[in-house]
């Protein structure tokens, strides 16, 4: 039949057994760096330099564009601008930007040209520091959000 085990054998069995179950090691908290303390006290407060405005002062901002370009303008650089700054004030408020081609030539080239602004303008907020949930909305779109938020057009100067 089995031979029994010898009681060597059982405590090396049983020293084995705990250090495999880590009953051996002591169990350390991690303690939490400085800086991530710190982030986290600062969640949802407004930077300290933030100008005090209201939505109605920076909603609507026109960020326009030469014609049939997808490339800011200078002058709609300034306006993303004051509007991330805004933003980054303000971080729990959405951004809706209504896109608009040049509404002359090909339909499809009108549609990917306001797509091409669209996102120029998204990548132009999120350069300036702004981290607004951001909504593209094609050509002629109706603006879908229901609460405050701040509404750009995307559009270029025409003829």
């Amino acid at each position: 039949m089995f031979a029994r085990p010898t009681p060597q054998a059982l405590l090396i069995g049983l020293v084995c057994a705990m250090a495999l179950s880590g009953c051996v090691t002591p169990r350390v908290k991690p303690v939490t760096s400085a800086a991530v303390v710190e982030a986290r006290a600062k969640v949802g407060q407004k930077p300290s330099a933030c100008p005090a405005g209201e939505l109605k002062e920076v909603s609507p901002t026109l960020a326009s564009f030469g014609f049939d370009e997808a490339t800011l303008s200078e002058v709609g650089h300034e306006r993303l601008g004051q509007a991330a700054a805004w933003l980054i004030c303000h971080p729990g408020v959405e951004v809706a930007v209504l896109t608009r081609g040049e509404e002359r030539g090909h339909p499809d080239r009108d549609k990917e040209l306001a797509g091409l602004r669209g996102q120029a303008v998204v990548t132009e907020l999120r350069a300036l520091g702004a981290q607004s949930v951001v909504h593209i909305l094609p050509p002629g779109a109706a603006d879908p959000l229901q609460g405050p938020h701040l509404v750009i057009q995307a559009a270029g100067r025409g003829w």
